[in-house]
């Protein structure tokens, strides 16, 4: 995150060269190298965030925040009567992050084993225990913790 803080000059850049009507080009390079500090700040505060609400709370905030460019832009928009590109906004941004990270999960994985599994009984021993009923749901949480005596 250091070597973005020199990025930070780029703010006051644009907002000088908005100013001054200089080619939009120039205002628009010079806003989006200001963007990059700025998202690396908000990454770094949203992570300190989780590491001390935990798990849950902390991965809400991560969706919250990882999203803040699209919900600003869904702002913007909606306000200028623009919904058409607020819906298309949202759905590409659905299926970009279904997609994209989805895929590029996969390819990683894939890459470091041949066969990648999920083990859901394994996901669940690290959640807190939950009141549950007995008979079917007791010996279901038995099978999965290991012990296969019924």
């Amino acid at each position: 995150m250091r070597w973005a803080r020199w990025l930070l000059a780029a703010i006051p850049v644009s907002w000088a060269l908005a100013w001054l009507d200089a080619p939009s080009l120039a205002v628009f390079i010079a806003a989006g190298l200001a963007v990059v500090p700025l998202a690396a700040e908000m990454g770094a505060a949203t992570e300190s965030l989780a590491a001390r609400c935990g798990p849950a709370t902390g991965g809400l905030l991560n969706a919250t925040c990882g999203n803040a460019a699209e919900l600003i832009v869904a702002i913007v928009a909606l306000r200028a009567g623009l919904v058409d590109l607020v819906k298309a906004s949202l759905t590409g941004s659905i299926l970009g992050n279904l997609l994209l990270i989805l895929g590029l999960v996969l390819v990683a994985s894939g890459r470091r084993q041949a066969i990648v599994s999920f083990n859901r009984c394994s996901q669940r021993r690290t959640r807190p225990p939950r009141p549950r009923p007995p008979s079917i749901c007791r010996r279901g949480w038995r099978w999965c913790s290991g012990s296969r005596t019924s």
